[in-house]
């Protein structure tokens, strides 16, 4: 029966790819004139080249390259936080692709473990964990992400002051971040730049670029240069402290992760333990654990002990990785 139903799955995902390759080559050849009259508006908008529209969006199509998927997942509220989330990420891969990855992972896991011949219970269990790999990779591209932005500000930071004490403007500031350091804050800065020309104004581009990084010492960064484009006043001197203070946090950080490396190591092996052993249990006695998915009960104790390993993995988690606010 597992083989049967693998076959068609099988014949299921060949089909559905070919249909989706089809569909993508006539969608691209549809809609590639729009595509380069876009390109060209925003280059005459913002008075460049392809570098001039490099830190603009870092996907021409953040829902689909297919027009009629792409209309379809707009109608959904939730898609834009997804996109935005990829964004963040700074994955040049759209919502269509990323929904396509997690079902893609998913199949194949409920495939493998079919063709291998385990229970039901455990194949559906190995699809739901491979169905996740997709966010957990993003999760990890994101977070690794704003801590290089973090790393980086206090630097660019710096830069800006010392534009500032020169007798330059902050726009001239914002441009030698942009061209000095590298990426991802180069990105990031170059895209604020290009969206204030877009919007001819520097305090709607420093909005979204807050909400774009909700990263405290960016908002922290953005609400001041917003303040001073309004007010005025001695910026120089507010980006030295807010430099200081930057740096101070991120040693803080770093001092904390240190002190917390050996437990979270305990963490990982405590969490790990019971999965390896039940595993290599069961690849050497099968018939030891037919009671947990043959008896109410034994589903049940199973089921519960899945649920007690999540939840403690989670406590042990935010007790061994500080966060700052």
């Amino acid at each position: 029966m597992f083989e049967w139903l693998g076959r068609w799955l099988l014949a299921g995902v060949g089909g559905g790819a070919a249909g989706i390759a089809v569909w993508r080559t006539w969608d691209m050849v549809w809609s590639r004139s729009a595509h380069t009259k876009l390109q060209e508006q925003l280059r005459r908008i913002l008075g460049g080249g392809d570098a001039a529209t490099r830190g603009l969006t870092l996907r021409q199509n953040p829902y689909s390259e297919l027009q009629l998927l792409r209309r379809a997942i707009a109608q959904f509220s939730v898609m834009s936080h997804l996109a935005t989330f990829l964004e963040q990420a700074g994955s040049r891969m759209n919502v269509s692709s990323y929904l396509l990855a997690h079902g893609c992972s998913a199949l194949a896991g409920l495939i493998v473990s079919l063709l291998i011949g385990w229970p039901v219970l455990i194949c559906f269990g190995v699809m739901i964990a491979t169905g996740c790999l997709p966010w957990l990779m993003m999760q990890a591209k994101r977070a690794r992400r704003f801590r290089n932005i973090t790393e980086q500000l206090p630097d660019a930071v710096r830069l800006m002051a010392s534009a500032l004490r020169a007798g330059l403007g902050l726009d001239a500031g914002l441009n030698i971040v942009a061209s000095e350091l590298p990426d991802p804050i180069r990105t990031e800065f170059t895209r604020l730049m290009n969206e204030s020309r877009l919007y001819a104004d520097m305090r709607e581009a420093l909005r979204r670029l807050a909400e774009r990084l909700p990263i405290p010492d960016i908002q922290l960064f953005a609400a001041s240069a917003a303040l001073h484009r309004e007010v005025g006043g001695n910026f120089a001197s507010m980006l030295d402290q807010l430099e200081r203070t930057i740096r101070d946090r991120f040693q803080l950080y770093r001092e904390l992760k240190a002190l917390t490396a050996e437990s979270r190591l305990s963490g990982w092996v405590l969490g790990a333990l019971p999965l390896v052993v039940g595993v290599a249990l069961f690849l050497l006695n099968r018939t030891y654990y037919h009671v947990l998915f043959t008896d109410p009960t034994g589903t049940r104790l199973l089921w519960a002990a899945v649920a007690l390993q999540v939840v403690g993995f989670g406590v042990i988690y935010r007790m061994t990785n500080p966060r700052f606010r």
